[in-house]
């Protein structure tokens, strides 16, 4: 059964990534030139598309706060009036939201969506489904980096602390 919640979600990608993460070290064997295309192409793609997309998000949020809090506190030097809401969002537009749609990586994103939409129009025309797409949906796909990253992260802290994985039934109280 699919999760419904996101506290369901993030147990059930923890107990996936972790276990992952203990199959590749117990499988290690399984990386190198003699183990053909599963251990020159496939596993170590893999591992480093996990490192890179925790790399690059973590990378994209710490320099996006950073800037934000450079930003706040140029205008606290210059004695700009946060309680002025006109003057506020008038830095916003002209300058928040213009680095935004001006940053490569946003570019490069919104062309991923864009291909992604495309691609989830088209295979559904294909199955002939005939369900709606769901706001929802729309929102995992934009945010998804966002949680592919902190679900990865914070299956990691699990793996590096020894902490006990949980199935289903010890997590939601079911017995």
């Amino acid at each position: 059964m699919a999760p419904k919640q996101f506290r369901e979600l993030l147990f059930q990608r923890r107990r996936w990534y972790v276990g992952l993460m203990k199959n590749l070290w117990a499988y290690k064997h399984l990386y190198g030139f003699k183990k053909g295309p599963l251990g020159t192409l496939v596993l170590p793609v893999a591992a480093s598309t996990i490192i890179l997309s925790i790399f690059l998000t973590s990378y994209i949020v710490i320099r996006t706060l950073t800037n934000v809090k450079n930003d706040l506190l140029s205008m606290q030097a210059i004695n700009f009036r946060f309680n002025d809401y006109f003057e506020f969002n008038d830095y916003i537009i002209k300058n928040f939201i213009y680095n935004i749609f001006s940053s490569p990586v946003f570019l490069l994103s919104l062309i991923l969506i864009c291909l992604i939409a495309f691609y989830l129009t088209f295979s559904r025309r294909h199955i002939k489904f005939k369900e709606r797409m769901k706001g929802s949906f729309i929102l995992f796909i934009l945010f998804y980096s966002l949680l592919f990253a902190f679900w990865w992260l914070s299956s990691i802290i699990y793996l590096i602390f020894n902490r006990k994985i949980k199935w289903r039934e010890e997590k939601y109280g079911k017995k």
